[in-house]
Parts: C-alpha cells; sequence; structure tokens
C-alpha cells in the first residue's frame, strides 16, 4: 500500500493500532532511502504479517 499519512496521525500510534488488528500478528518498520537526494521527505516501508482467514483456500 503507497500513500501518504496526514501529518496529524502519529507514525507510532499508525503502528500500533495495526498491531492491535486481530489479523495482523507483527508490524515492522522500514525507513528507505530517499528516491533522490533532493527529496527532503522521509519514506518508510511498514510491512504486517497478515494471518490468513480460516477457511480460505489457495
Amino acid at each position: 500500500m503507497v500513500g501518504h499519512i496526514n501529518s496529524q496521525l502519529n507514525l507510532a500510534e499508525l503502528l500500533r493500532m495495526m498491531a492491535q488488528m486481530p489479523m495482523v500478528s507483527k508490524v515492522d518498520l522500514r525507513q528507505l532511502k530517499p528516491v533522490n537526494a533532493g527529496n527532503p521527505e522521509l519514506i518508510f516501508e511498514i510491512i504486517a504479517w497478515i494471518k490468513p482467514s480460516i477457511g480460505t483456500t489457495e
């Protein structure tokens, strides 16, 4: 999922909310290097381990 986080939403709060979801077993956060040196934004990648639903078939 790629998107912008509203500056009012704290990154730590977002991770805490994600970790509390029943289907999420683990949440990880990685800081990525900027796409170019002139980009002042910090870029983070959030990785969530999602438990498969019971009864799902592949």
